[in-house]
């Protein structure tokens, strides 16, 4: 799959929105996806996710059960980041 299109990019943002904040198992499925297809994301797309968890995080907008998944993916792309 690739993300060719600003239609792409902005589906995979609305996809990423849903998965936010919700208590289901799709919250794994979205953060391995966000690693998986990181690079084809636009800079500004990428921003936007960050943003947003940090945000949620500040807001106390994520659910317990799902916060570690959050978490390790902001920390991964810190890591993604830095090399």
């Amino acid at each position: 799959m690739k993300l060719e299109t600003a239609d792409d990019q902005l589906m995979a943002l609305s996809a990423f929105d849903y998965c936010l904040g919700r208590m289901t198992y799709m919250v794994t499925v979205c953060t391995e996806w966000v690693k998986q297809y990181w690079a084809q994301i636009e800079p500004k797309g990428r921003t936007y996710i960050v943003r947003q968890i940090q945000q949620a995080k500040k807001n106390n907008r994520l659910a317990t059960i799902d916060y570690n998944d959050w978490q390790d993916l902001l920390e991964w792309i810190d890591g993604q980041e830095t090399e």
